[in-house]
């Protein structure tokens, strides 16, 4: 059955049902007809720029000809979308964009992939117009990373439209008027002096060869490249890109309009740090230290030295899984640890800065991540509080998702950081606490937000425990509004607002724009100011609702709750160093969203952004010292039965795992150091640079104490160089597998190439 907002459109004689206000061209597409465009881009607000979509759509005047990207469907209403006035209509748009265009196909790196080869050879251009001399323009390298060629640019405006709407960065602008029309960077200037973020995605949605990249030097026809779908292996939004690859090479990195969860948006890393994939520094055979050197050597030889020493120091092993490994290699990897080297020193670098904040969730709510989608969050919520670094630069795409959002849809953003960061250019509130200082903060927002009484207090006491002895101790002195403002160097003024924003999810900042006020005999008890702050300052109202105190600050009035409630309000942080907020932190966000009902609903939740591709699954997978696959603890009363599941010999009992947990990421190299630990295999991490390891020195010396080092990388890096074997592993583009990205969801990860050299799967090698 139709929504009641759907309208009927009549496209060829064919019926189809649209949502209201959908352009006719998306209407067209819902039915698998594609009609010609070199402007539109699905997302985009109206532009109508180069007149190629018209089709003729019955109105007052009989059958009139319209830009299908920019005329909303009407209920009813006619479309033709092709005849012989409409194709001379596009004929005569192509000739005019010919008269200028090179004619450089075979050199263009559009070959094969241009809107205006194909439509020229659909609507029948000559390339023979000379009604005037043709204007040619010099190409030009607008950044080390964008090529711009104004000869080939047709001025549909897709890169302006696709750097401000999508990512937020206004780098690009038309210049100058009329025929001399062209695309640049503002004033002139080279793309290094705009807020360009060399994302690519001017490249990515050029309908032509005009914008092009140098950082991958090397060229192929596209029609010789397979695209192979697959799933970004750099930070945890898990983007869905396409690699072009042939002879065993990746070309070229793009993604598609609607693809994935990334809408077909990629970040620079995504689109142009793929170059490694081809890297000629890339491991291409394994390596064993003879007589104090790196030498080549056989997989039998490697793999079975590696099994020995591995073998010979049983219990006093330490394994370092990875973010970058899929789910099935983490998975296999842990249990080789625990069941074939009898120990659980299993963990990942970038776990020890996530687990605080992870664990707080897994406490207080039982799972150990977001609790909403990325998705439900950027369209469903009415305002987001950012806490910690800008998701514009440690999850771009996400960053470029909610810029959008915000200003477009009129959302409301609260950021709180020490200091400016990208987002902080659209936040309506940002909040610039002393450092250390996050939790204070929190709660005095908590505060605020119940002395106003915007608690959900029936979701309190339906879906939580203990909020009484929470709420008790909100209403101390340490977190009254003045003494919040001191510690945290926020003003009073924001501290409020901010409050308000959140609780009311982004529709009031302050109580003068809040329902009238209800009398307090009608507010459960907990908000009616019966009981008294810390310091013995009873909160009384008069008949209208009115607070007052005896002392300290004005309290504002209590309110009460719209029917349905307020639109909901999201958390988001990122959980990964270098900022990384405290458990404290993590408790009293999670506190604040319990206190006003912003759990368990749509665009609500509280939202870790976990670090690297695949950081949730390692967790997931029980890459973790404490924990089994599934968050069992290994010393739980039903752990052993893991052990039952990994019988590899149904006649021959397995090796009991240890029932204590093992020790963890920097355990390891504190017990390497202390020779408590013999040997150690790092498979896809480098300790010697990890994450929020400051001393590279120190963690060298503790590696050169053990007995036996063993790395298994693409590269030799800097943990590589003191290992006593080396495993060359693949890369994500010559294997098979799934990633868990931040919000949980489970991506395919598909080969695109066969292995680099005599280099293997990390689940063959494992």
């Amino acid at each position: 059955m139709a929504d009641a907002k759907d309208i009927t459109v009549i496209i060829d004689g064919i019926k189809v049902q649209v949502p209201a206000n959908t352009y006719v061209w998306d209407a067209c597409r819902k039915i698998g007809m594609e009609i010609p465009n070199f402007c539109y881009i699905p997302g985009l607000r109206a532009f109508g720029a180069c007149r190629m979509c018209v089709v003729e759509v019955t109105g007052r005047k009989g059958w009139e000809l319209v830009t299908s990207c920019s005329t909303p469907a009407t209920d009813g209403m006619e479309v033709r979308t092709i005849n012989e006035r409409i194709w001379q209509q596009r004929n005569m748009v192509m000739e005019a964009l010919d008269t200028d265009h090179p004619v450089d196909c075979p050199i263009c790196e559009a070959n094969g992939d241009c809107r205006l080869q194909d439509y020229g050879y659909e609507y029948g251009v000559t390339g023979t117009d000379t009604r005037r001399p043709k204007i040619v323009r010099p190409a030009e390298r607008l950044s080390p990373a964008i090529d711009l060629d104004r000869d080939r640019c047709v001025v549909c405006g897709r890169c302006v439209r696709e750097c401000d709407e999508v990512v937020g960065a206004t780098a690009l602008a038309f210049v100058e008027r009329g025929v001399e029309t062209l695309i640049d960077a503002p004033f002139g200037k080279s793309l290094l002096e705009t807020p360009c973020v060399s994302c690519g995605q001017c490249i990515e949605v050029c309908p032509v060869g005009a914008l092009s990249s140098r950082i991958n030097l090397e060229m192929e026809h596209h029609w010789w490249q397979r695209k192979t779908e697959t799933t970004c292996e750099y930070c945890s939004v898990g983007c869905t890109i396409k690699l072009g690859a042939t002879r065993n090479k990746v070309f070229e990195v793009r993604s598609d309009d609607a693809l994935g969860l990334n809408d077909g948006v990629t970040c620079v890393k995504g689109r142009f740090a793929q170059d490694v994939i081809n890297s000629n520094s890339r491991l291409g055979t394994p390596l064993i230290r003879r007589d104090g050197k790196l030498v080549s050597a056989t997989w039998d030889e490697a793999l079975d030295l590696v099994a020995s020493k591995l073998n010979a120091n049983k219990g006093a092993v330490g394994v370092v899984a990875s973010a970058k490994l899929t789910n099935e290699e983490n998975y296999l990897l842990q249990k080789v640890t625990r069941l074939g080297l009898g120990t659980n020193n299993i963990d990942y670098d970038a776990r020890a800065s996530e687990a605080p904040a992870l664990e707080v969730l897994k406490k207080m709510l039982g799972y150990p991540a977001q609790t909403n989608n990325l998705i439900d969050t950027r369209q469903k919520a009415g305002c987001i509080l950012s806490i910690g670094d800008s998701v514009y630069e440690t999850h771009p795409v996400y960053g470029y998702q909610l810029q959008r959002m915000i200003r477009l849809m009129d959302k409301k953003l609260i950021m709180i950081h020490p200091r400016y960061t990208k987002m902080c250019d659209w936040a309506t509130l940002w909040l610039a606490p002393h450092a250390g200082t996050e939790e204070i903060l929190v709660n005095g927002l908590a505060r605020v937000i119940l002395d106003a009484g915007l608690v959900d207090q029936a979701f309190l006491d339906s879906r939580t425990e203990n909020s009484a002895g929470y709420l008790d101790t909100l209403r101390a002195h340490d977190f009254s509004l003045e003494e919040v403002s001191r510690k945290t160097g926020v003003p009073t003024r924001d501290v409020v607002a901010a409050a308000y924003l959140y609780a009311t999810g982004g529709t009031s900042t302050g109580p003068e724009k809040l329902p009238k006020p209800t009398h307090p005999s009608n507010l459960p008890a907990s908000q009616n100011g019966s009981k008294g702050d810390a310091k013995g300052n009873v909160t009384s109202r008069d008949a209208s609702g009115d607070a007052t105190q005896t002392a300290g600050s004005p309290v504002p009035p209590v309110v009460q709750r719209p029917e349905g409630g307020y639109p909901p309000s999201t958390v988001i942080f990122p959980a990964s160093a270098p900022y990384t907020l405290t458990s404290g932190a993590a408790t009293a966000l999670t506190n604040l969203a319990l206190a006003t009902g912003n759990i368990g609903r749509p665009g609500a939740g509280v939202n870790p952004l976990v670090g690297d591709a695949n950081c949730l699954g390692a967790n997931d997978m029980g890459c973790q010292p404490d924990y089994f696959p599934g968050y069992r603890p290994v010393n739980a009363d039903n752990a052993r039965e893991m052990e039952e599941m990994w019988t590899v010999d149904p006649d021959r009992a397995s090796p009991e795992v240890p029932a204590e947990p093992g020790i963890g990421f920097y355990g390891m190299l504190a017990a390497a150091d202390q020779g408590d630990l013999k040997a150690m295999w790092v498979v896809g991490s480098n300790p010697v640079l990890a994450e929020g390891e400051a001393d590279s020195d120190r963690v060298r010396k503790a590696l050169q104490k053990l007995d036996f080092l063993v790395a298994q990388d693409i590269f030799a890096n800097e943990t590589a160089e003191l290992a006593d074997v080396i495993l060359p592993a693949a890369s994500f583009a010559e294997k098979e597998g799934t990633f868990t990205n931040t919000e949980r969801r489970v991506q395919r990860v598909r080969q695109a190439i066969e292995p680099v050299g005599a280099s293997k799967p990390d689940y063959a090698i494992i």
